[in-house]
């Protein structure tokens, strides 16, 4: 048997109640709760098989808990040949995304990296590296936390940013004198296509060409610093008025993309478009207007 054992269907236990719990039955050298399970590591196979004996189907808070060995996943390998993206858990406060491309780029090129609170996904150029990757770092040390590397499937990453966007626009807040829209086009276009930015005083909102890179600049951008202040990117929600941002700076002007600051009809989004009168067809009806009056005239 391992030292290592699953815990699930953990109902309300938080994870201080549930460390302690563990702790009952030998020394915990690692524990890691997410959402509803955990897993526990303890300092020999006898104490983790003890745990095991005294908590599987036991009644905690009104739920009966399931422990049983924990089990490495199958098909990871495989998984990564075609899939080359590694999800990243355990992750302290003390360690900054440069911490983590500096310790994973050892093995690799990171070609994309998505981080959040305490977990991250990283995407490797190609399988080798990523399988490389994760079996030098599982359980690495680094600030204070033993990293948990695993393959990232694609429902984990769904479920990690669920409900974070409806859609692709972002409100940026508390922008000082300084920020221009270049300022912001060159922070944020590293996170995917703009196609369109509304500038005004001290906040703006962009828009992305799809919600996976509005995504990944809410989550890099959202009390970071731009031109030497925080500042704060969260979704943009219609506001009343928002119809009045046409008068703001655009992504798009009559120089082109980026290139006025004024938005051009053509290249607005979500904007209904109003059916205007063709100056030819005006032009015509004056004609017409005068022809008739020429001709009442040369009657009389």
């Amino acid at each position: 048997m391992d030292t290592r054992l699953y815990l699930g269907k953990l109902g309300s236990l938080t994870k201080q109640e549930l460390v302690k719990i563990c702790g009952q039955y030998g020394t915990v050298k690692d524990f890691m709760m997410k959402d509803n399970y955990a897993f526990v590591e303890y300092s020999s196979e006898q104490e983790a098989k003890s745990a095991q004996l005294e908590l599987d189907g036991r009644s905690i808070n009104g739920q009966r808990i399931l422990v049983e060995p924990a089990k490495p996943k199958s098909g990871d390998s495989a998984y990564l040949l075609s899939h080359p993206r590694l999800y990243v858990g355990r992750i302290t406060s003390q360690v900054s995304q440069n911490d983590l491309v500096n310790l994973f780029s050892k093995y690799g090129e990171i070609i994309d990296i998505l981080m959040k609170d305490d977990f991250a996904f990283l995407e490797f150029a190609n399988p080798k590296q990523a399988q490389h990757a994760l079996k030098e770092l599982n359980g690495f040390s680094i600030g204070g936390s033993r990293l948990v590397v695993e393959a990232a499937r694609p429902k984990d990453e769904d479920q990690a940013t669920a409900n974070l966007l409806q859609h692709p626009r972002l409100y940026v807040g508390k922008l000082n004198e300084s920020v221009k829209k270049q300022d912001l086009i060159t922070a944020f276009s590293q996170y995917g296509e703009i196609l369109d930015i509304l500038m005004k005083d001290d906040f703006a909102f962009l828009e992305f060409n799809s919600i996976q890179a509005a995504t990944k600049a809410l989550l890099d951008m959202n009390g970071a610093k731009l031109c030497g202040s925080k500042i704060v990117v969260e979704e943009a929600k219609p506001r009343e008025g928002e119809r009045h941002f046409g008068h703001h700076k655009s992504a798009h002007g009559p120089g082109g993309r980026f290139g006025g600051e004024r938005s051009h009809p053509s290249t607005r989004r979500r904007m209904p478009s109003r059916k205007r009168r063709s100056p030819y067809r005006s032009l015509s009806r004056s004609r017409s207007a005068e022809k008739e009056s020429s001709i009442k005239l040369s009657t009389n």
